[in-house]
């Protein structure tokens, strides 16, 4: 599966100083995941709390982490919305998914916190449910961490999960610029392709086309923009026009029809197929989901 929302994400040096920033300030780290659990466990996150960055110093304990990560993902997918679940080690996590045009892309996870000040009695706890999990970790070391665990009461969770929700529907709005802008090291050709593309936003150009504007072949014309923007031209062309769509779609004044013309297509079935299979969702259903 390409996580080409995610990894523009990941790689977005504005979003990792917005989930700094989104630390600093809630005092609990918060990291960016994929929507489903993958082998390699790509993250984007700045920092873990001392107690998560011992556990996953332990090969076991890494793994356990993984696992309960792959829930936390599952439980989004299921749902749509943010859930709050308690790790193997007793810790809560906070996760919340980042939506592009109605389809989760990513995940916003701030995890390793405690719901009551740390103290012997919960201590005691995690650490024998770390040594269930076959989690060997110093005792002292793992005090001392503990000790350091943000302390997220019902309040401030609740406070985290409206932060979290705010911070996840700004990347959804930045992923979406990412795919589709500029870059600097961008060929030629491409930002020419791009620069068509904006222009001519009433059709939908052809590869063929952006080739010949381009005044390059067409197969060198296709490696080019695969390999600058990892996916093909006519992808891009079709994720632009459903972007615009989508923004479109946020006027209820407008019928449909309008909406799908307006953005360039051509025919209605065409729109309905193009716009559900970058958003999962139907132009009537994606408008539904803007009233909720």
């Amino acid at each position: 599966m390409k996580l080409i929302e995610y990894d523009a994400l990941a790689r977005s040096q504005p979003v990792r100083d917005a989930l700094s920033a989104f630390t600093t300030l809630a005092g609990m780290p918060v990291a960016l995941v994929p929507p489903k659990a993958q082998a390699d466990n790509r993250c984007a996150a700045p920092r873990l709390t001392p107690l998560c960055e011992l556990i996953t110093h332990n090969k076991k304990g890494k793994a356990a982490c993984q696992t309960f990560v792959s829930g936390l993902q599952g439980n989004l997918r299921r749902n749509s919305s943010s859930c709050v679940m308690q790790c193997f080690a007793g810790l809560t996590a906070l996760a919340v998914p980042v939506i592009v045009n109605g389809k989760a892309v990513a995940a916003l996870v701030s995890g390793g916190l405690l719901q009551r000040e740390p103290g012997r009695e919960n201590f005691d706890s995690c650490l024998r449910r770390l040594h269930e999990a076959g989690v060997a970790i110093d005792a002292a070391c793992a005090r001392r961490a503990w000790c350091r665990t943000p302390v997220a009461s019902l309040s401030r969770l609740q406070a985290a999960r409206h932060l979290s929700g705010a911070l996840a529907k700004h990347l959804g709005e930045i992923a979406g610029h990412c795919l589709l802008a500029r870059r600097d090291d961008d060929p030629p050709c491409v930002v020419c392709a791009k620069a068509l593309v904006v222009k001519h936003f009433g059709d939908m150009p052809v590869t063929r086309t952006a080739a010949r504007e381009a005044r390059v072949t067409e197969p060198y014309f296709c490696r080019m923009f695969k390999a600058a923007t990892e996916v093909t031209f006519s992808e891009y062309v079709a994720r632009y026009h459903v972007g615009r769509a989508s923004e479109l779609l946020h006027d209820p004044n407008l019928r449909i029809t309008e909406v799908a013309f307006a953005s360039g297509f051509q025919s209605i079935p065409h729109f309905n197929h193009t716009f559900k299979r970058y958003t999962g969702l139907s132009p009537n259903g994606y408008r539904a989901s803007l009233r909720q």
